[in-house]
């Protein structure tokens, strides 16, 4: 089992996703602090951090074959928009 599944059966898949949702709101935060130069590139990260921790934890619980399959739907979806934003700009 590792790290994200020992986290998952020790504090529970609610509680889990109860903290994905505070780590989520906590990199907003920081966000919105940083474009207005409240808090630092390091504080930033730190919130990154926390919340990429959560989502490996979050694919735990959903199942990784369900994220990996939107993940590429979402990743073609973003390689059509690039593609057609470079046509475009060629036409100019």
């Amino acid at each position: 089992m590792n790290l994200y599944e020992q986290a998952v059966v020790q504090f529970g898949a609610d509680s889990q996703v109860n903290m994905a949702i505070e780590e989520c709101a906590e990199l907003i935060t920081a966000l919105r602090h940083y474009a207005r130069g409240k808090v630092s590139i390091g504080h930033v990260a730190a919130e990154i951090a926390d919340v990429e921790i959560m989502m490996k934890q979050l694919r735990v619980i959903i199942g990784d074959r369900a994220v990996d399959d939107k993940k590429y739907d979402k990743k073609v979806r973003l390689a059509s928009l690039l593609d057609s934003n470079r046509i475009e700009q060629e036409k100019e």
